[in-house]
């Protein structure tokens, strides 16, 4: 089911909660829709659910207009943040209930709920009330009542928040494995990175109710087209410069310590512009000590203190007024000197310069 918002609008009196929203959620994709709280992630998905009004625009299901249809006329499983289980009904009683609004014979609910159960891996709990079950399990209950009435498009409302972090690694597992198997079109709502960009198909990242970028977790990782995007997929340095020249397909930016090519430019700039770079504190490389750290992309910085993280050591370069530049050293093999002064260098791949924006604390 290909799903499609067509500049879909929702406001709560002078609030606009979603602006002029156009997407397209592929059929058979895990869409990640990502973002801070309050960014109208949630709002988006009970608009898709049919649960809220949309303001204006359209919401198309291969090509059809169902904006006005009701949420039970839409074909969607939805699996909530609470899980929503009937405690005094047992797994596969709860499984059972959509089934049985639906007047599906009972040979067919039974069939239904003993294949969701054998894929949510919960055969061996279906006598279990809610209440005797783990937080992981209830949560797979959930998902088994959404897939067994066989939706169109499976909704996901931050399902993973309520648990552990063993856990939710576990579920990220079970989740991928399920959509892999059934292909059916996913639209997941969350606020943690880790979980988009590990499971996601195609991601849309939101803020204050607009659609920042939609691609791969891949592109928006290594590709951000702002400095917002840059700064929460991940961690960065962004770095306030100066436009100095485009020269064929890059761009020349001069910072406080050092000059920039920079082969991933977002937007038209001239000479004298304000810019942010962003570069990942794991793509800069030690030189050696016979290497001149005078030339493009190349900076040398005393070292402020250094964090070991076992595989990573992430070292801190304070600059300016109360700024810190942060590098990560994989597998270090040896301490650091505080107070050294170490040299760098970046290839002009790993350099993004974007349009100036201040960053929001």
């Amino acid at each position: 089911m290909e799903v499609v918002f067509r500049n879909v609008c929702k406001k709560y009196g002078s609030v606009t909660a979603v602006s002029d929203l156009n997407l397209t959620i592929a059929k058979g994709s895990f869409h990640f829709l990502l973002g801070p709280s309050g960014c109208g992630k949630t709002t988006t998905l009970r608009l898709l659910a049919g649960l809220e009004p949309i303001s204006s625009g359209q919401i198309l299901f291969n090509g059809e207009d169902v904006t006005n249809k009701p949420s039970s006329e839409r074909g969607i499983g939805m699996v909530f943040q609470n899980y929503a289980l009937w405690p005094h009904m047992n797994v596969r009683q709860n499984i059972e209930y959509g089934l049985k609004l639906r007047k599906l014979s009972s040979s067919e609910i039974k069939n239904r709920v003993s294949e969701t159960m054998e894929m949510t891996r919960l055969t061996r709990y279906e006598l279990r009330l809610p209440g005797q079950l783990s937080g992981g399990q209830q949560q797979r209950v959930a998902l088994a009542r959404a897939l067994a009435i066989r939706p169109t498009v499976l909704l996901l409302d931050e399902p993973l928040s309520n648990l552990d972090a063993q856990l939710r690694m576990e579920m990220r597992d079970n989740l991928s494995r399920i959509h892999r198997e059934t292909q059916i079109t996913t639209f997941y709502v969350t606020h943690d990175q880790k979980e988009a960009l590990s499971m996601g198909t195609t991601i849309t990242v939101m803020h204050h109710g607009v659609e920042v970028q939609t691609g791969t977790p891949r592109e928006l990782y290594c590709d951000p087209g702002t400095t917002f995007l840059a700064n929460f997929i991940g961690e960065t340095n962004i770095i306030r410069g100066t436009f100095v020249e485009s020269v064929g397909n890059e761009g020349i930016v001069q910072t406080e310590f050092a000059k920039f090519r920079s082969s991933k430019v977002h937007g038209s700039f001239k000479k004298g512009d304000k810019v942010n770079l962003s570069i990942r504190p794991g793509d800069f490389r030690i030189l050696s000590s016979q290497t001149s750290a005078s030339k493009e992309n190349t900076l040398s910085l005393k070292l402020g203190h250094s964090t070991y993280l076992g595989e990573i050591e992430q070292l801190v370069f304070p600059y300016g007024e109360d700024k810190l530049l942060k590098i990560d050293l994989h597998n270090p093999k040896s301490q650091l000197e505080k107070g050294s002064n170490i040299p760098f260098e970046v290839l002009p791949e790993d350099v993004i310069t974007l349009p100036f924006e201040q960053i929001e604390s």
